[in-house]
């Protein structure tokens, strides 16, 4: 039996009724059938009340009906812009949202064109009237689910005081048993005593977080039965010193969620009146004892937090600054890890990552914006070296240019044979639907027959792009200003800066050196520059790549004097034998001792066959009193593996013993 709508349902093609259906379920614990009764639903409620042909795309999503991010979101207002759906249909008001945005998708829907119905709730903005339906709905959907929490969470802190109970997950040297309902089900694990009297012991004598971690993994301590981890770090020992329950109290509600209005997600923030209950069968610890060393241990580390404003953090709610350029790009040539910012406790200064958790020995630090500076003037001055285009290079270009189009449209037939093929299997299976019915072996060799078409389609759309795009080689000039325009309009501090330069220098791999001669380590940067992404399609011609592309070395430090006045005053010293060197050091306007180092440095490279003075550091440095991580209990040689662009060593001369000296006042 029909049931007429007023005012009827209508196609705006005045054809094919088009309807986008939404069906949502919350969480895991739902049964997904609920996705597939609500399409039901709503393929009957329009079979029910139109009479005409209708098509029906059912968008189906698990997720909560309070986040605004979902994707799911944005694709449904996509398609109602679009001018393509003729009806919006759902079972109630807060599959789509649960919040006051629902009622402006429902405003949205009525400025495009497109009906909406929400059946359980009794909307239809095909009447007049609808925003007051729209608007109690909203409100009712979201008070029902707050009047749900609370009751939940009244119930819930209700057992936890009466008789113990949510004992949820329980952490290391606790025993619950199968079934147990309250904290008097729960055993002490009596292995666990002594390694809580050890842990406990480490802490009074002022040992952090992390080396209690590396003691009890040592020494194999299992983790807690609830814990995702296999292995003990800084972060979980901190917080299970800091669990109540050692001392024998049990804590509830110390967390509590708040909505944020941005996301309509919900964020964990401390309560401000936890639940406590005594449970002196579960102490390992004192109570007074353990008291004394948490009041210990935050008063140590207090220094390392930050300091509050008006009672609040500062920092609260910001979202984090993005990275520097060379930040994330600079690699340690060692062991093959990131170099982060916050070296020697300098905000703005790069060190490897390893040293900081004692997996690495190189600790030099690098001056962050000192090396982006470096590194920018000497692409800078590489760029303004390039040479003009050949003509035999540009016919080079134009032939692959020619190969790689006939690639493209032979990748385009292949792909066209595999989407007949998988078209005929397509066909296949929807009559073996039709015959047999929806059996789960079709249907998911239907599903997998699809999702590969969908792929298929995308490689050919990429395959006629890639064939129809021009790429026009410019010239040199035009390319010079290009490459300047990255390096000089953008500051250094910029993150647009580290955008684009990651196209052209990918990877950034920094060596430690030291003068030949001795002195402090210093950090050395090795890269490859390549120019073709700076034109459209030019990464793709391995011509043009390797014509615009230069292995570059760059000093990212300030050499003392004797290194760079080294070579004038040994020219000019050459030039008039017997000369003083007293009137060379004015004439370079340097002290005498820096020119006297200077000769001294180049007789120690003339006797070691060296053309540069500086050599690559390839072990920890021996009686330094700085650079001692490698002394460490915690030091272990971890590299993460060999890569490319690694140091030339076997040419190199042995370095004296004089490297591994205190470095000397340049």
């Amino acid at each position: 039996m029909k049931y007429r709508l007023d005012p009827p349902l209508t196609a705006r093609d005045g054809r094919v009724l088009r309807v986008l259906g939404v069906a949502r379920i919350s969480t895991i614990n739902q049964d997904p059938l609920s996705l597939r009764d609500q399409g039901e639903l709503l393929q009957q409620w329009i079979a029910d009340h139109y009479d005409g042909r209708f098509e029906l795309n059912t968008v189906a999503t698990q997720g909560s009906g309070e986040h605004l991010d979902r994707k799911e979101l944005i694709d449904i207002q996509r398609r109602v812009t679009s001018d393509s759906i003729d009806l919006v249909v759902m079972e109630d008001l807060g599959r789509y949202l649960r919040d006051m945005q629902a009622i402006a998708f429902c405003g949205l829907c009525v400025d495009f064109g497109t009906r909406v119905v929400a059946i359980n709730d009794h909307i239809d903005t095909g009447r007049d009237g609808w925003e007051d339906n729209a608007l109690f709905a909203a409100w009712r959907h979201k008070r029902y689910n707050q009047d749900t929490s609370s009751r939940i969470k009244q119930r819930l802190n209700s057992r936890f005081s009466d008789d113990g109970g949510v004992f949820q997950c329980a952490i290391y040297g606790y025993i619950k048993a199968p079934g147990a309902r309250s904290d008097r089900d729960v055993q002490k694990d009596p292995a666990a005593a002594p390694i809580y009297e050890r842990w406990f012991n480490l802490l009074e004598d002022g040992a952090s977080y992390e080396e209690v971690a590396d003691w009890l993994n040592a020494n194999h301590v299992p983790v807690g039965p609830s814990c995702r981890r296999t292995e003990w770090d800084g972060m979980m020992v901190g917080r299970i010193t800091h669990n109540p329950i050692i001392k024998g109290l049990r804590m509830r509600n110390r967390m509590h969620t708040v909505k944020h209005n941005q996301s309509g997600k919900r964020r964990s923030v401390h309560c401000d009146e936890p639940h406590y209950r005594p449970c002196p069968h579960l102490a390992f610890i004192d109570p007074e004892r353990y008291d004394r060393v948490l009041h210990k241990l935050d008063s140590r580390n207090s220094k390392h937090r930050r300091k509050r404003v008006n009672g609040r953090d500062p920092c609260a709610n910001r979202p984090k600054r993005r990275t520097t350029w060379p930040g994330q790009h600079s690699f340690c040539g060692i062991c093959g890890r990131q170099l982060i910012y916050g070296g020697h406790g300098q905000k703005d200064h790069l060190v490897c990552k390893g040293s900081k958790i004692y997996r690495c020995w190189n600790t030099i630090s690098v001056d962050g914006p000192t090396a982006a500076s470096k590194l920018a003037a000497r692409v800078l001055q590489e760029i303004q070296a390039l040479p003009d285009f050949d003509k035999v290079f540009l016919e080079k270009v134009h032939q692959q240019l020619d190969e790689g189009g006939l690639a493209h449209r032979q990748k385009i037939a292949e792909l066209d044979r595999k989407a007949a093929s998988l078209e005929r299997s397509q066909s296949n299976l929807l009559a073996s639907l039709r015959e047999y019915g929806p059996t789960p072996l079709v249907k998911a060799d239907l599903d997998r027959v699809m999702a590969e078409l969908e792929d298929l389609n995308f490689a050919r759309k990429e395959a006629e792009r890639a064939a129809k795009a021009q790429v026009s080689i410019p010239a040199m000039d035009d390319l010079k200003k290009l490459a300047r325009a990255v390096f000089e309009e953008l500051a250094c501090d910029s993150a647009e800066l580290g955008r684009q330069i990651k196209r052209l220098i990918p990877r950034i791999v920094i060596y430690p050196y030291r003068l030949c001669d001795g002195g402090g380590q210093v950090q050395r940067a090795r890269f490859t520059l390549n120019l073709a992404p700076l034109i459209a399609g030019g990464e793709s011609i391995p011509e043009l790549a390797r014509y615009l592309s230069r292995e570059l070395e760059v000093d990212l430090f300030d050499p003392p004097q004797r290194a760079t006045y080294r070579v004038e005053a040994v020219r000019r010293l050459a030039e008039s034998p017997g000369k003083p060197q007293y009137e060379v050091a004015m004439e370079l306007g340097i002290t005498e001792t820096a020119v006297n180092r200077a000769v001294a440095l180049d007789r120690k490279m003339a006797e070691m066959g060296l053309k540069d003075p500086y050599l690559p550091v390839l072990q920890p440095p021996e009686g330094s009193n700085r650079l001692r991580v490698h002394q460490h209990a915690r030091y272990r040689f971890e590299p993460l593996g060999r890569f490319e662009d690694e140091p030339e060593v076997e040419a190199i001369p042995e370095a004296p013993e004089e490297l591994n000296s205190a470095p000397e006042a340049a």
